[in-house]
């Protein structure tokens, strides 16, 4: 055998890769062979041009194409049709080219637009909902108050009515000039009292500017019914809530105590260690034996026929 064949190695290895390539050429082992016709039947939809964008090689899945839409996938992602994109990349000697299927991200996407059209109504109803919500606090909260200056000033407004029926049952001049004086005098009362409780219900203190516009503008209409009237206030920057409307309220308490004879009046707010108190004399033809409602109010009269009213917080205590 050495004699006829040589190196019984190499001829192994020529008969191994002889047998080897015949099944090569007969098909009966695949090889990379083919690719041309492979790339035609593949499922792949796919175009391999050369540098002039001339198909070089194109699969029959693979829709037809302008050289302008080859130029621009070459730069980014090309809209085909609705669930079709276009992508290019260089190769050597020219480009490739392939059609992606994007209908599952179409699908995707359209899921994902229903449901932020479904969300956006959600968030409108919800909106709506907290906009009545505020609207319903809002009411309930401004008639809340309403409700509380009803209350607060249900002697006065039914005083008011009083004296309007009374101004229109008589035919004196001088009555009627009372009576409006008088309304007016209860209307001021009204005007600022209610101020007082929608500025009291936001805070426990409160400027005492608040406070000092209140007893002026009543103190104005005391001078327009012809009662001179003097008010005087502690010159503090703050007053809890409470001591302003207890106050104003004994202002008022004393004015309509004295009404009709009500003829000069000097009111004074004054601060102290203890908290806040006030002194007032008044001058009127009928004296009052009390002030309903304020039983530590202290009533004394002088021999001039002076009243003077005083209230003071106890030790340690306030208004």
């Amino acid at each position: 055998m050495h004699a006829i064949a040589g190196d019984m190695t190499v001829v192994q290895c020529l008969t191994f890769t002889a047998s080897f390539e015949a099944c090569i050429r007969c098909g009966l082992i695949q090889s990379n062979m083919g690719y041309a016709t492979l790339f035609e039947v593949s499922m792949a939809k796919g175009l391999i041009t050369d540098r002039a964008f001339v198909p070089v090689q194109c699969s029959m899945q693979a829709a037809p194409l302008h050289e302008e839409q080859l130029r621009q996938a070459l730069t980014g992602s090309v809209q085909l049709d609705a669930t079709t994109q276009l992508h290019g990349h260089p190769i050597r000697k020219g480009y490739i080219f392939w059609q992606e299927d994007i209908t599952e991200l179409v699908a995707l996407l359209e899921e994902l637009r229903l449901t932020q059209e479904e969300l956006h109504d959600i968030g409108d109803i919800i909106q709506a909902e907290t906009a009545q919500k505020a609207q319903w606090l809002k009411l309930s909260e401004q008639n809340r108050l309403y409700d509380k200056i009803e209350t607060v000033t249900a002697r006065q407004l039914a005083r008011i009515q009083e004296y309007l029926i009374a101004l229109k049952a008589t035919d004196d001049i001088d009555t009627a000039r009372r009576l409006l004086k008088h309304i007016v005098i209860l209307g001021t009362y009204i005007k600022r009292r209610s101020n007082l409780v929608f500025v009291c219900d936001k805070a426990e203190d409160i400027d005492t500017t608040e406070l000092r516009l209140s007893l002026f503008e009543s103190a104005e209409s005391l001078r327009l019914s012809d009662i001179r009237c003097a008010v005087q206030i502690a010159d503090t920057a703050k007053i809890s809530s409470a001591s302003a409307v207890a106050i104003y309220d004994a202002f008022e308490a004393i004015i309509e105590a004295t009404l009709p004879g009500l003829q000069e009046i000097l009111f004074c707010a004054e601060h102290t260690a203890q908290g806040w108190g006030l002194r007032c004399s008044v001058q009127c033809t009928d004296a009052p034996a009390a002030l309903p409602g304020l039983p530590q109010m202290q009533l004394e009269r002088d021999d001039d026929g002076l009243l003077y009213f005083t209230m003071f917080p106890a030790e340690g205590g306030g208004l």
